[in-house]
Order: structure tokens, then C-alpha cells, then sequence
């Protein structure tokens, strides 16, 4: 079937939608945006500062777990540079990982979210105050374990992904920070994007609205790479059109389309399923979630992640499509609001030609 040319109009209703959810206070702020990999098809913003000011299109959000898929695919770069292997076990590149019963787990296992490792430190990061001071690397080789790895999908929030960026900077000599802002986000031209620096424009970060009184800042100054990442609308429509193009864009190779293929295909079924009930029928690629049996969704051929603030960003191949969401709200289903809302009015803009 011909692929069909979108335009503003076509995605009026969930620009609507969006701007209703705001107006009544189901979230403070947000940012949708709609592209294909050939441009944008239409981004606007919604919602004030606390001091009254409008929200930009271009306004920085801490974007919580949307780093996830970053981090993983600067693992896949090394894995495509044969400087590392998703099946070998964690302890080649952190010797001392493998104390308390982590002596099996491998990269796969981190990426997937089976690796069974525990992860009692993020409430440390989250509820201590003043911030706790954290050594990642010894919260990691401490770390035991909940079950045997490969047993069962368990969403790390923390460990599992700051571990890759241990071994990101093991086997490429660089910071994961570094490391992404030179491989990934630069040559992409995401210039808002990156983790925590003192020299942040933060004139235009959006605050975190947080009822449950988290230390965010204790999380963010971290860099923790699973999801201490600020970064733009404007920047993750650059960074979805490159994998719309098959992981290229402006005659740079972020990866090669083989790796993203692999990347975005189900590597978990048959594995006991998430616990949590927002990733019901949830499988996991190598860093990316696929709700590949998400009986809340209209349309399943998708893969992204959404992240605590409640911002998203998913990926349709099939329709050449893009969808970013950006929020600042840390509890969002307490406000009677959930992720798969704002994909459901989505899809029916497209209309399922499949």
C-alpha cells in the first residue's frame, strides 16, 4: 500500500487531546510532536511555567527513562565495532561484578531487563536527604540479586542499565555522557541533549512536578544512564527520524539497519512476563519496549519507551512515523492519566492502513 503524506490536520484531534489534558490539570505541561523521516509534520507546546510564562517547543525536560534506548544504542555501536558481545558475561569487563550470584549475567540479560538484579540503592537516591553520596560502580558489584537471570522480565530502573554504562566506559575509555554526546547526539545535530553538566542552560528546564517529594536532583546529578538524560522535542524527532531512515540521518550512520532490526525485535517471549501493569503485554528488544500483546493499545507495531515525568517516545516503522510526548509530571496516573491514551487518539489519526 502507498505510503500516505500526513500533514498538520491529519493529527488535529490528538493535538486537541493533548491540549485538553492540560487545560485540565491532568498534567502541568506538555510537548507533542509528529514527524516522519522526512520532516516534521507538526510539534506544539502546552501549558506554563510556574511563573506564568508560555511552554516553548524547544524547552528542555528531564526525560527519566527515554535514556534507556540511548544507552542501549551505544552498546549496539560497540557491538557493531566488535568491541564487545551481548552474550558474554558482565564479569569480562567488571571483573568484580560477580559477587552475590551475578556471575552469569551478561549484557543481553541487562538490555532485556532479565537480568534479576536488585536495585534497593534508587530509593536511596530518591529519599535520602541530604543526596546521598553514591558510588555507582560499588552499588553495582554489591548489588544481589532478586531471582536467576533470564528467569523472569523485571524492569531495572537503575542497576542494570548503569552497569552498560560502566562497560561503555570500560571497553571505549570514555564516560557513557561523553561517550553519547560525541557518537550519538552531535552527529545528530540533538544539541539540547545530554546529561547533567553545570553549564546546562537551565533557564529553559522545565521543573519536575513531584507529589511524592523525590529527590530529583540527587537523580539527575547523578548521569545515571538509565534515565538522568535532559534533552527537547525537537532533538528526539532528529534522533526517530534516523531510525526511520534505518539508522541514519544527514549522511551519518548512527547504526547499521541489521543492528536496529535486531534491536527491535522481541527478545523475551516466552519469559515470565512484567509485574507492573502499565507494561501488560510488554516485550523487551535490546533496550526498547515492544507492546507487542498490549490489549490497551489500538495499534501494537510500535517500539520506544516512556519515562517517569510521563514523557514518551515511540516509533512507528510501518506508518514512517514518529511520536514524541514530553511531560513534567512524576505521578501522572494519579491525576487519572495514563501513556497509552495519548498513543490510542494517535492511531486513530493515522488510521490503521494495516
Amino acid at each position: 500500500m502507498e505510503s500516505r503524506h500526513y500533514t498538520r490536520a491529519d493529527f488535529h484531534p490528538l493535538f486537541d487531546y493533548v491540549e485538553r489534558i492540560v487545560r485540565t490539570e491532568k498534567l502541568p505541561t506538555a510537548v507533542v510532536a509528529v514527524a516522519s523521516k522526512d520532516g516534521l509534520i507538526g510539534m506544539e507546546a502546552f501549558g506554563t511555567w510556574p511563573c506564568g510564562a508560555s511552554v516553548k517547543t524547544d524547552d528542555i525536560y528531564l526525560l527519566f527513562s527515554v535514556a534507556k534506548p540511548f544507552t542501549a544504542v551505544a552498546v549496539a555501536q560497540l557491538w557493531e565495532r566488535g568491541l564487545l558481545h551481548l552474550h558474554e558475561p558482565v564479569v569480562k569487563y567488571l571483573p568484580h561484578f560477580g559477587k552475590n550470584g551475578k556471575e552469569a549475567i551478561t549484557i543481553w540479560h541487562l538490555l532485556t531487563h532479565t537480568s534479576g538484579m536488585e536495585q534497593k540503592v534508587l530509593e536511596r537516591i530518591l529519599t535520602e536527604k541530604p543526596p546521598p553520596e553514591i558510588d555507582i560502580l560499588g552499588e553495582i558489584v554489591s548489588a544481589g540479586v532478586e531471582r536467576p537471570c533470564g528467569a523472569k522480565k523485571t524492569y531495572n530502573y537503575l542497576l542494570a542499565f548503569s552497569t552498560l554504562g560502566e562497560i561503555i566506559k570500560r571497553v571505549s575509555g570514555k564516560g557513557h555522557d561523553v561517550y553519547m554526546r560525541e557518537e550519538i547526539f552531535a552527529p545528530l545535530g540533538m544539541v539540547d541533549t545530554s546529561f547533567y553538566h553545570g553549564a546546562m542552560d537551565e533557564q529553559r528546564v522545565i521543573p519536575v512536578v513531584n507529589p511524592f517529594e523525590m529527590n530529583v536532583e540527587s537523580f539527575y546529578r547523578g548521569k545515571y544512564p538509565a534515565g538522568s538524560l535532559f534533552g527537547t522535542a525537537p532533538d528526539l524527532v532528529a534522533f526517530g527520524q534516523s531510525l526511520l531512515n534505518g539508522g541514519t540521518r544527514d549522511g551519518h550512520s548512527l547504526i547499521k539497519p541489521v543492528t536496529l532490526r535486531n534491536m527491535t525485535t522481541p527478545h523475551t517471549m516466552g519469559i515470565e512476563p512484567f509485574d507492573k501493569p502499565d507494561f501488560n503485554g510488554v516485550e523487551v528488544g535490546l533496550g526498547w519496549l515492544l507492546p507487542v500483546q498490549s490489549h490497551s493499545l489500538i495499534q501494537r507495531d510500535m517500539y520506544g519507551h516512556h519515562g517517569a515525568g510521563n514523557s514518551m517516545f515511540w516509533i512507528y516503522p510501518n506508518d514512517d512515523l514518529v511520536l514524541v510526548f514530553l511531560s513534567n509530571y512524576a505521578a501522572p496516573a494519579q491525576q487519572g492519566f495514563q501513556w497509552d491514551y495519548i498513543c490510542n487518539v494517535f492511531s486513530s489519526c493515522i488510521g490503521l492502513r494495516g
